[in-house]
């Protein structure tokens, strides 16, 4: 993790993680599995990650995009990603797990 800030409260300390880093990755956990979101796609385009590593099942993610579009990747084992068209950057994201057979 880059450190923009670092500041020393009283007896508490205080890190901020670098600004590129907050704004690109937005991350949530649930259930085991962690998503997050960047804008790395072709031509800066938005994609949704669920990675549930240790968990042993496939994941399928999923994302509908700001122009409308919707895409999704196939079943995977522990991780995958969706991605929007290149350069739209918008768009909302999910995913869906189930047990390996």
């Amino acid at each position: 993790m880059g450190v923009s800030a670092v500041a020393l409260m009283g007896s508490s300390l205080l890190v901020a993680p670098a600004a590129a880093e907050a704004a690109t990755q937005e991350a949530s956990v649930q259930a085991g599995c962690q998503t997050w979101y960047d804008n790395a796609g072709p031509g800066g385009a938005r994609r949704f990650h669920a990675k549930c590593a240790g968990t042993r099942l496939h994941v399928k993610a999923f994302i509908y995009c700001s122009d409308g579009s919707y895409s999704e990747g196939p079943w995977r084992f522990e991780y995958q990603k969706a991605e929007c068209p290149s350069g739209v950057r918008g768009g909302s994201g999910w995913y869906e797990k189930r047990k390996v057979e």
